[in-house]
């Protein structure tokens, strides 16, 4: 479709999945010209894979195409890149031009675009919009959890047998008799790659003392685990110790010839902005959606920011027949506001539950082992061939 970027209606700042999502919806619902500014030209996250709960995906428009797409991602994981690919396919199809490499301060988009009355930010937790056009004003920023997550390579076996037993790590058993031998609650995961090797990652639960030391360990700046484990805290090389140690255990393969345990560390924050909408002294409407608007862990982001973007494709759709009519088109983005604020609360009120579980399981952890319980699953003379192996292991690659 040869429409000009430039007499856009509405312009999305923000091409990841939530970006397009919202772009995609409100296209399909108004018809208008709808610009999606995305500051990569490539996406960034091509790793990370997270559960959709199919209530988010309610109250889509009647599609056909849109509801292949979003038919199996409440069936599996989803790797965010597949998402963000089919969705980017389906928006330029519907003619939603996608302008990448694009990074202008949003201040100067009515500008660019002086024909758009409505401008969403979708461009994520660091969101610029927030901060030029909403004062950067947060709600709350809460951190629940600490991780240090620690991703390498195994060598793979030709066996499928052998191979189907990587996936006992998903049994209550297997993951209990994981948390047993570190003795703190982790999320070990292993999964196929498409070039058939075999990656391990594992998400260790820690303390703030232990984070604040490792803190510097980010996904732009992973730690090398075997250079450089003794500059780690005392309690983080011994779980990461037994973790290797425990691999003949838990069925999984050795270290892969070259491969390079990677750590990182993250906070499992909670995070709101004060407000999702406001208008301009031209009345235009601003409106924050996905990650730039709220986050909450335990997969929760995602989920949240797709709800969001449906109902802000609805209220966009209302505010822009309002706008024809001579109507106040006002109302329908404030009603936005309201049920944004409504889905952060409710949010925010499960991942403090959640957490108050997992600080639970972690102090029955600690009880289990100071009791005869330990020995149920793991007998000391395991625990002490763990540890050898363990030692063994860094030493050789080190």
């Amino acid at each position: 479709m040869g429409v000009n970027p430039l007499q856009a209606d509405v312009v999305i700042t923000g091409g990841g999945p939530v970006g397009l999502w919202t772009a995609i919806q409100t296209k399909l619902r108004t018809g208008k010209n709808v610009v999606v500014l995305e500051k990569y030209m490539q996406y960034q996250r091509s790793n990370i894979y997270l559960n959709v709960d199919p209530s988010s995906l309610t109250g889509i428009p009647e599609d056909i195409e849109l509801k292949e797409i979003t038919e199996g991602w409440s069936k599996k994981r989803v790797a965010i890149s597949k998402m963000e690919d089919a969705l980017a396919k389906k928006a330029t199809k519907l003619g939603i031009k996608i302008l990448r490499g694009f990074n202008a301060n949003p201040k100067e988009l009515p500008t660019i675009f002086p024909h758009a009355h409505v401008f969403i930010g979708a461009d994520g937790a660091r969101s610029v919009t927030r901060k030029e056009l909403f004062n950067d004003e947060m709600q709350f920023r809460t951190p629940h959890q600490y991780i240090a997550q620690i991703k390498y390579t195994v060598q793979d076996s030709p066996d499928e047998a052998a191979g189907s037993s990587y996936q006992k790590l998903d049994s209550f058993i297997s993951n209990w008799k994981v948390t047993t031998i570190l003795n703190r609650f982790v999320n070990p995961t292993i999964k196929r790659k498409p070039d058939g090797s075999v990656e391990v990652t594992l998400q260790i639960f820690i303390g703030k003392n232990t984070y604040d030391r490792i803190k510097g360990h980010t996904f732009k700046a992973p730690a090398d685990v075997l250079t450089q484990f003794d500059s780690f805290p005392g309690t983080l090389q011994r779980v990461l110790r037994d973790w290797y140690g425990a691999h003949k255990e838990l069925n999984i393969s050795p270290l892969q010839e070259g491969s390079r345990p990677k750590l990182v560390s993250f906070a499992l924050n909670s995070y709101a902005a004060k407000y999702m909408h406001t208008t301009d002294e031209k009345g235009r409407h601003w409106a924050l959606v996905g990650d730039a608007a709220a986050g909450f862990p335990f997969f929760r982001s995602l989920n949240n920011g797709l709800l969001l973007g449906t109902n802000l494709s609805q209220s966009i759709e209302k505010s822009i027949k309002a706008r024809e009519s001579g109507l106040d088109h006002t109302a329908p983005l404030k009603g936005y506001e309201t049920y944004a604020q409504y889905r952060v609360s409710l949010e925010y009120f499960t991942a403090c539950i959640k957490n108050f579980f997992i600080r639970i399981y972690q102090s029955w952890i600690d009880l289990n082992s100071t009791t005869c319980l330990k020995s149920l699953y793991v007998k000391p003379h395991e625990l002490r061939d763990i540890e050898n192996r363990g030692n063994q292991l860094l030493q050789i690659h080190q």
